[in-house]
């Protein structure tokens, strides 16, 4: 094992992982609605969000594919039954 990351919690992870692969202004396609603590997080580190619409199955492919041609750098989706807008 070369590499060990410890975080608190999942929110810290994908805050820590956001900061070391992406700089201020790079696009992070985004659930819209999406999970509130994550939008802050992903406007907290100087990023852009590219909201990609949800229907009851999550993300709709092709909103994430016209956000992935865009040119987002990352994609940050939340599971449904942990995200408080869950469908």
């Amino acid at each position: 094992m070369e590499h060990v990351t410890f975080a608190h919690t999942a929110l810290d992870l994908i805050g820590r992982l956001l900061s070391v692969e992406l700089r201020p202004g790079d696009a992070v396609a985004m659930e819209d609605p999406g999970y509130h603590h994550l939008l802050d997080l992903v406007t907290a580190l100087g990023l852009r969000m590219a909201p990609v619409a949800m229907d009851d199955e999550g993300m709709c492919p092709d909103a994430l594919r016209a956000a992935l041609r865009a040119g987002v750098r990352a994609v940050a989706c939340s599971p449904r039954a942990r995200n408080p807008y869950g469908g």
